[in-house]
């Protein structure tokens, strides 16, 4: 079986969260040798040696170190992205005698064997990624109908060497054009936004977003459309590569739930940067600054990046165990953000009873009839109606609406409440129900 091949491209300061990601590599994948290419060009030799000594506890890892020269990238590279994002897109011509080779950025986390992913057919494909639907104005400066993120690709470097898949002889050219489209310059993701820009995307293939989750309440809300319906609750549950895209996991204001947050310490606990003493401080600190945020009058963006994820869990757990006592529970509202709420609560294993929406009746999702909420008037009081419309003049009709069809006032949960009290709300209505 060929080995996993691996390229990692960092710096000392992301030197702590690549050694994690490796870690986890060689950890989860017992049965199979990981070749791992690391990309640098200012590693310290005290890094450089403690990331080998991987190769001394996990016997399936060899790690091979390349050294980047210093104009390698330097007319594209920029003080915020320096050399080391691109130097990935070296592999093809460094690692002549590879056919594939995986990247993955340092925030990443490994969580279970990877072979499916790394023994795809790519066939003429020049790389494997997840793509999806563009929502950022990015997307709309490189004109392109899909998007992909570059954490974790898996390159055909068999044939982007015989393509020059990457116009790497009109590199400097290409960026220099490219980014006189950027008005707003904090658009500009460097090698992430020209290979978007220069890749055909209908060439390329798509793996399952469980090999590059994003677990950020917003990822999973806006994109639950393009996340496969039985792939949600994997992701949740036990997805296979975690990509902690925003604030790191070694950070305080890491904005993945909690759990994950933990999942990560678990793996840095077995890499070359493990201290015991300062790493259960760093553990503390990031939970006290969550419970600092919850006990104070936090701002929207703070609660919905730190807490709302891990309170919807939660309420969702509650929900389930009512559900189990005989409780009725309806989900209101079918847009975007109760479209992405009822995917999550149903991977969860929370299936409403009913999902009313009155504008999309007849319609369904994941083929859940959308009914009218007029079926809601023989309530005997029995209903918990979970409420996602962001528009708060409808949220008052529609709140209205049930309170006229007999439903109590604290049987209904308004996640827009939830999100301007800072996460209280379904805590008062869920602690006050006896059904």
């Amino acid at each position: 079986m060929e080995p996993i091949v691996t390229i990692h491209s960092f710096n000392e300061a992301y030197a702590e969260l690549a050694a994690v990601s490796i870690t986890s590599l060689v950890h989860n994948n017992p049965t199979r040798d990981c070749h791992v290419h690391i990309f640098e060009n200012s590693l310290g030799r005290e890094t450089i040696a403690r990331i080998l000594t991987i190769e001394q506890k996990y016997a399936n890892a060899k790690i091979t170190v390349h050294h980047i020269p210093d104009e390698a990238f330097a007319e594209v590279a920029d003080g915020h992205y320096g050399g080391e994002t691109w130097y990935p897109m070296l592999a093809p011509e460094m690692l002549r005698d590879c056919n594939k080779a995986l990247v993955l950025e340092p925030d990443t986390l490994v969580c279970r064997d990877i072979s499916e992913l790394f023994d795809m057919d790519l066939g003429e494909s020049p790389l494997a990624c997840h793509l999806r639907k563009p929502t950022r104005p990015v997307h709309l400066v490189i004109g392109k109908p899909s998007c992909f993120n570059a954490g974790v690709l898996l390159l055909n470097l068999k044939c982007i060497r015989k393509n020059d898949t990457f116009n790497m002889k009109n590199l400097s050219d290409a960026v220099r054009m490219l980014r006189l489209r950027y008005s707003d310059t904090s658009l500009w993701i460097a090698q992430e936004s020209y290979l978007n820009h220069v890749l055909d995307h209908e060439t390329l293939l798509r793996y399952s977003f469980r090999f590059n989750c994003f677990l950020l309440l917003s990822f999973l809300l806006f994109h639950s459309s393009d996340i496969e319906s039985h792939e949600i609750s994997i992701v949740l549950s036990n997805p296979a590569i975690i990509h902690f895209a925003g604030h790191k996991p070694n950070s305080k204001t890491c904005m993945a739930f909690l759990n994950v947050v933990h999942k990560w310490w678990e793996y840095h606990a077995l890499s070359p940067f493990a201290d015991s003493q300062r790493d259960a401080a760093r553990v503390q600190e990031i939970i006290e600054y969550r419970n600092g945020l919850r006990n104070s009058i936090c701002s929207f963006h703070n609660y919905f990046d730190y807490l709302l994820l891990d309170d919807l869990l939660g309420a969702i757990e509650k929900l389930k165990q009512m559900a189990e006592n005989g409780t009725q529970i309806v989900f209101y509202g079918i847009g975007q953000w109760g479209t992405g709420f009822a995917r999550i609560a149903r991977a969860m294993g929370l299936h409403p009873d009913k999902i009313c929406d009155r504008g999309k009746c007849g319609t369904a999702i994941d083929g859940v009839g959308i009914e009218p909420p007029d079926i809601l008037k023989s309530d005997n009081g029995n209903t918990i109606v979970v409420v996602a419309i962001a528009e708060p003049q409808t949220m008052t009709e529609v709140k209205n609406t049930l309170l006229g069809f007999g439903i109590p006032e604290h049987h209904i949960l308004p996640v827009f409440e939830q999100l301007a009290l800072g996460g209280r709300r379904w805590n008062e209505i869920l602690a006050s129900v006896h059904l």
